[in-house]
């Protein structure tokens, strides 16, 4: 049975959604992109990547910071500055749906 980030990535149509997205990564000359995503407690983080990362970001994911999705943060002695779960690390997965913008 395979896992759901598979079926997402498998869906009819990504493959050629990734492809536009990198024509207009190109189009316009885009070094950089930054990808959002919403911790479990609500607040917008945020990661930037080189644009050339595009294709394997959208198959694989990207790796988060320690406690990123849970808003752990540790202070100059390592200890955790909010909440007590620890996550030790995290993916997201960007949808090429991103890119037709405004």
């Amino acid at each position: 049975m395979p896992m759901d980030i598979e079926n997402f990535v498998n869906q009819d149509g990504r493959a050629e959604k990734v492809k536009e997205v990198r024509k207009k990564i190109d189009e316009l000359g885009i070094e950089y992109l930054y990808l959002q995503f919403v911790s479990v407690t609500g607040k917008i983080m945020g990661k930037g990547i080189p644009a050339d990362h595009w294709e394997s970001i959208a198959k694989k994911g990207f790796q988060l910071v320690y406690g990123a999705t849970m808003n752990l943060f540790t202070n100059r002695a390592m200890r955790l500055s909010q909440g007590s779960c620890i996550m030790v690390s995290g993916s997201g997965m960007p949808t090429s749906s991103a890119a037709s913008g405004p």
